[in-house]
């Protein structure tokens, strides 16, 4: 006997992120924008990156965002070259997820 369901699985995903923001983030922002999809601001610009790693998982390199930090540490790729810290402006401070899910038995 087969029996069929219908399962309904809502993640939800709390991210804090701490972003770099000096003189050269509007240069930075355009070059996204030309690149990816249009970013009106940095809340905009954050929400593509919250997207990213609610979808992916926190990854060490988010394209068209580089490297990220998780909780100040440096991604393992880049640990043999301490140098490449400077150009990440990302660290993911705390990340919490959890899932509802619901399962109903379908005749």
């Amino acid at each position: 006997m087969k029996k069929k369901f219908k399962i309904e699985v809502v993640t939800t995903n709390e991210i804090e992120i701490e972003v770099e923001v000096d003189g050269t983030f509007d240069d930075r922002l355009k070059e996204f924008n030309k690149h990816f999809w249009s970013a009106e601001d940095l809340s905009e610009y954050l929400e593509g990156l919250a997207s990213m790693i609610a979808m992916d998982g926190l990854n060490d390199f988010h394209e068209g965002y580089g490297y990220v930090l998780n909780n100040g540490k440096l991604p393992w790729d880049l640990r043999e070259t301490p140098e490449e810290k400077d150009k990440i402006i990302f660290n993911i401070t705390s990340m919490y997820e959890w899932d509802n899910i619901e399962v109903e038995e379908l005749e």
